[in-house]
């Protein structure tokens, strides 16, 4: 988080983003794999903040966990 400027500048990002995991965690993307699945989000950019992933668990009694936040890559 320090990288990207701290968590006040990009609160206004994820806004978006815990909305949606209040109304539906369960109508993101989601990534499964053998060992591991997990679902995510991805934000625009906004203002100086650059576009984000943003990666989360569900648990079996619905508690959504933000596991990770990383800036996407410029290609």
């Amino acid at each position: 988080m320090s990288r990207l400027g701290g968590y006040r500048i990009i609160d206004a990002a994820l806004d978006t983003v815990i909305d949606g995991l209040r109304r539906n965690p369960f109508g993101f993307d989601k990534f499964e794999s053998d060992l591991f699945s997990f679902r995510y989000a991805r934000t625009a950019q906004m203002g100086g903040v650059p576009p984000l992933y943003v990666i989360f668990t569900i648990e079996a009694d619905r508690t959504v966990t933000l596991v990770h936040v990383e800036e996407i890559a410029a290609v």
